[in-house]
């Protein structure tokens, strides 16, 4: 019983130190099973232990129907956690999908999207309402891929990830956030029911699969006072 203990410990270490040293890198597959009971001479069941506990401290994530990868838990970096279902003050009541079309992409969509002027673009809009007033303009844009659903029926109010899950998962994307204030135009303060020039927090979000292409692009418009983000060092 010690020595097995002793064992799962011992791989533990073992991987954890060849991510530190980039002998694994990020994204890298982690050896299979029977790989890794040949090299530490332990049984299947010793090294799930020791995967098992190298997925729940984050060293690793598993995608379904492929194996496990490596996370590198890198230290001294800030992070802020990005989430449309928390990013406001006191959560929100309702949220209105009042657009969901294919579009031909301006300026702005084939710069951010890196795609073609001919290619189709997924364009989603919401309101976000809190008492019944409206409090947060969303606009989402996305290649456009075989199987995407669009009609208003099936769309509710997500993040990227879950538009897109079907075709890339979250562990394989990450994201770019931009946050500033601005002047709201008079497209978005019609929507938000503010004066023309009122201050808005901006969030600007790039989605990228982790070879860098682009698939996703935001903008959410919060009245300033509703909103809030979590942030940490490590």
């Amino acid at each position: 019983m010690s020595n097995s203990k002793f064992k799962y410990e011992e791989i533990i270490e073992s991987i954890k130190h060849k991510i530190s040293t980039n002998v694994y890198k990020d994204n890298d597959p982690l050896p299979s099973e029977t790989a890794l009971c040949a090299e530490y001479g332990a049984s299947r069941i010793t090294v799930r232990k020791a995967i098992s506990v190298l997925l729940s401290e984050g060293h690793l994530y598993s995608i379904q129907g492929k194996g496990n990868y490596i996370k590198n838990v890198k230290k001294n970096k800030f992070s802020m956690r990005y989430s449309c279902k928390t990013i406001f003050n006191n959560g929100y009541d309702e949220a209105k999908l009042i657009s969901s079309s294919l579009v031909t992409p301006d300026v702005y969509m084939v710069y951010n999207l890196n795609i073609a002027p001919n290619e189709r673009v997924v364009a989603l809009k919401w309101l976000i309402y809190e008492d019944g007033l409206p409090i947060a303009y969303d606009e989402k844009y996305l290649p456009y891929f075989a199987g995407i659903n669009i009609s208003e029926k099936s769309l509710k109010y997500k993040d990227f990830s879950d538009l897109v899950k079907n075709k890339i998962s979250v562990y394989e994307m990450y994201q770019d956030l931009r946050i500033k204030g601005v002047n709201a135009d008079a497209d978005v303060a019609e929507k938000l029911r503010i004066p023309v020039g009122s201050i808005l927090m901006l969030v600007e979000l790039n989605v990228y699969d982790q070879s860098g292409l682009p698939f996703g692009w935001g903008k959410l418009y919060i009245l300033p006072d509703k909103t809030r983000f979590f942030a940490r060092t490590e």
